[in-house]
């Protein structure tokens, strides 16, 4: 009993019909009926803004990646040089203590 609520949602439905209302009738009529608007027209025009509609998609598509690829592109830099710099003052230090080991290494010999 308790299984078969989830074997429900794997049962098929009927289609449902959609049944046009009277002013959707006359509305598709008066439509089809127009003279100076055919179907082809209807069609081109259709086509025409889809794929005007797919260029604008396409060209805010490729802003977007420019833009993300700058910034990662812009957010790696700004990484290495925050660890070449950190990696200077590192240097700068372990230079420092083997400076200081020698002078004390050197008075050590001299007074040896």
């Amino acid at each position: 009993m308790f299984l078969n609520r989830f074997t429900t949602s794997l049962i098929a439905k009927p289609a449902m019909m959609v049944i046009p209302t009277p002013k959707v009738m006359i509305a598709m009529t008066t439509i089809l009926s127009s003279s100076d608007v055919s179907a082809v027209d209807v069609a081109a025009r259709t086509y025409r803004n889809v794929f005007i509609g797919y260029l604008v998609w396409l060209v805010v598509g490729g802003l977007i990646t420019a833009f993300l690829t700058f910034w990662v592109w812009k957010s790696g830099n700004r990484l290495q040089d925050a660890l070449v710099a950190e990696q200077a003052g590192r240097t700068a230090e372990l230079e420092k203590a083997a400076s200081e080991a020698k002078k004390a290494m050197a008075e050590q010999q001299e007074r040896a």
